[in-house]
């Protein structure tokens, strides 16, 4: 399963109102705008909906303010309902991200502390609020826990992050040990912030020098050095900046990337105005049925992307290289064929040609420098191999077969016995429960469950966070079977998608585990058996007497056992 240095919480979602309660200016460049009222502790939605009280456990925990579109009083809303809130038809709630600068629920207060510069809906609100005045906001959806097991943090970003870090200086404990490094743009913008010994702090000043654009941050993060032990580092601001100092710390440092955390708050971007209110930007984006349907029926921009993807086009221009002939170099492509879709994603703002030959990426191409973007978008990578049946989606709907097979020349289950594919797919996997782990081991549906049997993709993921917190439950994860080659018979209960069966045991012999155990490879006469899925490095390649050849690259060895236990038999 995927490592993470933070723990995660989920919060169930929830809009509420609040109020306007007071307005203090921090700096020149920053505008604390504290918020209160009934919804900010435990209420019933219009819908009758009981929604629990505002939390806010994570120091860079955020939340969206919900705003009425530019010329209309009231804001478009979610829905809210029992488990979430859902979205009518028709335009989107105009929401803003911001970082929860201090919560008490004492009180019943929240701070929120906006950056005074340019043009924006939430800057423009923050000019114009009063004492009073009503806002909608939703969130935080999640809480990431202190990183565990360091001994020691960087914690680097601009005005953006500063009430992130901020609030982080106030809740480390005295022992901690930090290298804390804020960007702004003038002096008069430096807070007084909470000094630790163990904490130094460094300051760095724009003087006129446009935001995002200084490398200053990068500059500095170049220069620190660090004790011995393990570092975490923090790192939020423009996203171009954040991308080259989390590279430059992954790439030339070596850290771990789960001990980077790294978060583009913003981008660098032009904005357009109303003509009557400069101060507002023009949001009128509305599009008819007809331009609607032609963007989704183009097919040109996913495959555009996914090629630009696969060959590492955002990578190398972000570092640099932008010239075709240098493009086609490094990335193993004929200069003249790269040419072609260079072109393109320039026509649809990905790109841009910045001189005769030569490409830089634009707010919209910046993505393809993130990984979960490439990663999704690589027709090389695990989720890229996979979506390779839809282009056989036709042929499927039209005879019943299976389209990957129709795409490929063969079944997506022999893709699965590629060993490096299956570690790859069950890392995805992995990852995207890890969303769902937390919620689900707080279930009502849990209590007074002695055995509980998980069959998931990511059964390791969601087993660790729900022993964690029963740990007198009985856990037993079970993996679907990875394909089996021709000739192993599989005894696997279930092939489903994620699904989570309980058994309540009444027998007094009945054991409990604070810990799942790990997979073994065993092999039962029993077929109905539980699953337990061997090592991923094993595989079935045959089958006798009711119990299974387990090979591995190594070594190669036969189970005998005949003790029923949970075992995934092929």
């Amino acid at each position: 399963m995927p490592k993470t240095s933070r723990p995660v919480t989920v919060h169930p979602l929830s809009v509420r109102e609040a109020r306007v309660a007071r307005i203090v200016d921090l700096t020149p460049g920053m505008r604390r705008i504290t918020l209160a009222g009934p919804q900010l502790g435990a209420f019933t939605s219009a819908g009758g909906f009981e929604r629990p009280a505002f939390t806010s456990p994570g120091f860079d925990d955020s939340i969206r303010l919900i705003f009425p579109y530019p010329g209309e009083t009231e804001p478009v809303l979610p829905i809210q309902g029992e488990g979430g809130v859902t979205f009518a038809p028709g335009r989107r709630p105009l929401a803003k991200a911001y970082s929860v600068r201090r919560w008490n629920p004492e009180t019943g207060e929240l701070d929120v502390d906006v950056v005074r510069h340019g043009v924006g809906v939430a800057t423009t609100w923050a000019y114009r609020a009063a004492p009073g005045d009503r806002i909608h906001l939703g969130g935080p959806s999640s809480s990431k826990a202190m990183p565990v097991g360091a001994q020691q943090l960087l914690v680097v970003g601009d005005e953006t992050a500063l009430p992130a870090i901020a609030r982080l200086l106030d809740e480390l404990p005295e022992n901690a040990q930090a290298q804390v490094i804020i960007e702004v743009a003038e002096q008069s913008h430096i807070q007084p912030l909470r000094r630790l010994p163990g904490v130094t702090l460094r300051w760095l000043v724009r003087a006129g020098t446009e935001a995002g654009t200084t490398g200053l941050l990068l500059a500095a993060v170049r220069e620190l050095e660090w004790s011995p032990g393990r570092l975490f580092a923090w790192v939020a601001g423009e996203q171009a900046e954040v991308r080259d100092i989390r590279r430059h710390l992954v790439e030339e440092r070596g850290m771990a990337k789960h001990d980077v955390e790294h978060t583009g708050y913003w981008r660098r971007t032009a904005t357009v105005t109303l003509a009557d209110d400069a101060s507002v930007p023009d949001l009128d984006a509305t599009t008819g049925a007809f331009e609607k349907f032609h963007e989704l029926s183009e097919l040109v921009p996913p495959i555009a992307l996914r090629v630009a993807a696969g060959l590492g086009i955002g990578d190398l221009i972000s570092r640099g290289v932008t010239g075709v002939a240098d493009l086609a170099e490094r990335s193993g492509s004929d200069e003249r064929a790269l040419g072609k879709p260079l072109r393109y994603l320039d026509t649809i703002d990905v790109l841009h040609q910045s001189s005769p030959g030569h490409y830089t990426l634009t707010e919209v191409g910046e993505f393809l420098t993130t990984e979960i973007w490439t990663d999704a978008l690589d027709p090389h990578g695990t989720v890229g191999r996979q979506s390779l049946g839809l282009y056989g989606l036709g042929e499927s709907v039209r005879t019943g077969g299976a389209s990957y097979a129709a795409v490929t020349g063969h079944d997506f289950a022999a893709l699965r016995r590629d060993q490096a594919y299956e570690d790859g797919f069950l890392e995805t996997a992995a990852r995207a429960v890890t969303w769902l782990a937390e919620p689900l081991a707080k279930a009502t549906a849990l209590t007074g469950v002695e055995h509980l049997v998980i069959h998931s993709v990511g059964a390791g993921a969601l087993a660790r966070e729900i022993v964690a917190a029963h740990p007198h439950m009985r856990i037993t994860p079970c993996p679907p079977c990875p394909p089996r080659p021709t000739g192993c018979a599989a005894t696997c209960p279930s092939r489903s998608r994620t699904t989570a069966t309980a058994h309540g045991s009444t027998s007094p012999n009945s054991r409990s585990s604070s810990r799942p155990r790990p997979p073994t490879p065993s092999c039962s006469s029993t077929p109905s058996a539980p699953c337990r899925m061997p090592t991923r490095r094993m595989r079935c390649v045959a089958r006798a007497r009711g119990c299974c050849w387990w090979r591995t690259p190594s070594t190669s060895r036969r189970s005998t056992s005949t003790t029923p236990r949970p075992t995934c038999s092929h």
